[in-house]
């Protein structure tokens, strides 16, 4: 059986009100298929609509219907965005392999860590002298004290140096480094306040 062609309405207004009907004809079939309802239309129908619905749409503009299933279309993206801005705290925006890191230059500069590794350097450095038959001749034990002082120093300077270099170029995200660049400033002043304690220790002992 030949199929009859689609007319569309001459009369732009009648042609705007079928195209209404098709649309909400259309939509009530897919809500029905979406729900696994009885289907309102055949297959054939279907198409008949949406070939239908096709025409009307080049000849006729947006309908009200169409408009108001845009604007929910598109309130309905703005608020899902929104949600899943509102969502994201900022353990979420902060990689938290920074915090772990944290524990190791924020104990590795208390005390018994500068004052048990600013040993092992002097010793390393007497031994260079040692093996290389270096004598610090006119330095006095004034001087040598400074000497040992600034030996006990290079290890929590290099500590805090690594850190800063972590986060300079391992961390990504503005959040991670605003944690790294607090991690930083607490380990220079745990660092500043222990190294101070061995030192007094150092210069009572001398």
């Amino acid at each position: 059986m030949k199929k009859e062609p689609v007319l569309v309405p001459e009369d732009y207004e009648e042609a705007k009100k079928r195209k209404e009907e098709v649309l909400l004809m259309i939509n009530q079939y897919n809500e029905a298929l979406f729900n696994g309802d009885e289907l309102p239309y055949s297959d054939d129908e279907i198409k008949d609509l949406q070939e239908e619905y096709l025409l009307l749409d080049d000849y006729v503009e947006l309908t009200d219907t169409e408009k108001k299933l845009i604007n929910e279309s598109e309130n309905s993206d703005d608020e899902d965005g929104a949600s899943e801005v509102e969502k994201e705290t900022y353990w979420d925006r902060v990689n938290p392999l920074i915090f772990v890191y944290a524990l190791f230059p924020l104990i590795g500069s208390l005390w018994f860590a500068i004052q048990g590794i600013g040993i092992q350097v002097i010793q390393l450095f007497t031994k260079i002298l040692d093996k290389h038959d270096i004598t610090l001749t006119g330095v006095s034990n004034k001087g040598f004290l400074v000497l040992c002082l600034v030996l006990v120093a290079i290890y929590p300077i290099l500590f805090c140096v690594v850190t800063l270099l972590v986060k300079i170029f391992v961390c990504r995200r503005k959040e991670t480094k605003k944690a790294a660049f607090w991690i930083l400033m607490s380990q220079i002043l745990i660092t500043v306040i222990n190294y101070v304690v061995v030192a007094v220790e150092v210069i009572r002992s001398w």
